[in-house]
């Protein structure tokens, strides 16, 4: 029992997954002076909504925690610094992600022509594969994928893997300031072992299926 004890208090501090995620990040990798022929995103960014209508617009969806990827990406192209924003569809069980993404896009300025979704996918790999097409096809060759800072390393085995090597750009970056709170165990410093833990043992899977 005392062992258990320790376990979960180790897990619970924020001091734990913050360290842990600290180590498991990327750098950046990405030239500011570059001009991008796209910025990747990595879907899964958006939550069904209520049906009515928000403001008298069709805009009747939610963004989910991991949208701050998606804004990134839309930053990317309105700033100039990538043509275009890339990303593929996830067919969700009420509604497909693609279109919706589009939509939001345009609610935040991009133009039709600025906005390209490649394909289904339901999973990382999927997205590498299906980019790694759309590559081939559209001889685009200066491309920055943008994803959370915890998936990046996992990603970026992915695409590499099928041979493409992209430009990176994380976002929600994990802090690492240490203080007396981070060793008291709290509901967030759980999570934050967590979303460490999904991504070790995701990427330990693809590497065990030959996957990254």
């Amino acid at each position: 029992m005392i062992m258990l004890n320790i376990m979960f208090y180790c897990l619970c501090i924020s001091f734990t997954g913050s360290t842990l995620c600290f180590l498991w990040k990327v750098n950046d990798r990405y030239n500011e002076d570059t001009i991008y022929d796209a910025a990747i995103v990595l879907v899964g960014v958006i939550s069904p909504g209520d049906t009515k209508p928000v403001g008298g617009t069709d805009y009747n969806f939610r963004l989910s925690s991991t949208t701050s990827r998606l804004s990134a990406g839309i930053a990317f192209v309105k700033s100039g610094q990538a043509k275009s924003l890339l990303f593929g569809n996830w067919p969700a069980k009420n509604y497909d992600e693609g279109p919706i993404i589009r939509k939001y896009a345009e609610y935040q300025g991009l133009k039709e022509n600025e906005i390209i979704i490649y394909g289904d996918v339901r999973r990382t790999l999927d997205e590498a594969n299906g980019v790694k097409m759309f590559l081939e096809e559209s001889k685009y060759k200066n491309v920055i994928v943008i994803t959370s800072e915890t998936h990046m390393r996992r990603a970026l085995a992915m695409f590499n893997k099928v041979g493409i090597f992209p430009d990176s750009y994380s976002v929600e970056k994990c802090s690492y300031i240490i203080d007396w709170e981070c060793f008291i165990p709290t509901v967030g410093g759980a999570n934050k072992a967590q979303v460490f833990l999904y991504e070790l043992f995701g990427y330990v899977g693809y590497y065990l299926k030959g996957n990254v």
